[in-house]
């Protein structure tokens, strides 16, 4: 998955974050997923793109 953004992601451990209330519930359920079936996934921007990886 890829999408531009306007404000620079903040990632911690290889993972965004963010300080907005009741925002990152999305990331940690999809890591959730993909850990319980033993994926594995990245997430990293490049030239003013979100990208968002992953395998199961």
């Amino acid at each position: 998955m890829a999408n531009t953004y306007f404000k620079e992601p903040r990632f911690h451990n290889q993972i965004p974050v963010t300080d907005e209330p009741d925002h990152g519930i999305g990331v940690r359920s999809i890591i959730s997923v993909i850990e319980k079936y033993n994926g594995i996934y990245a997430f990293f921007t490049k030239d003013g793109t979100f990208y968002f990886q992953a395998c199961i």
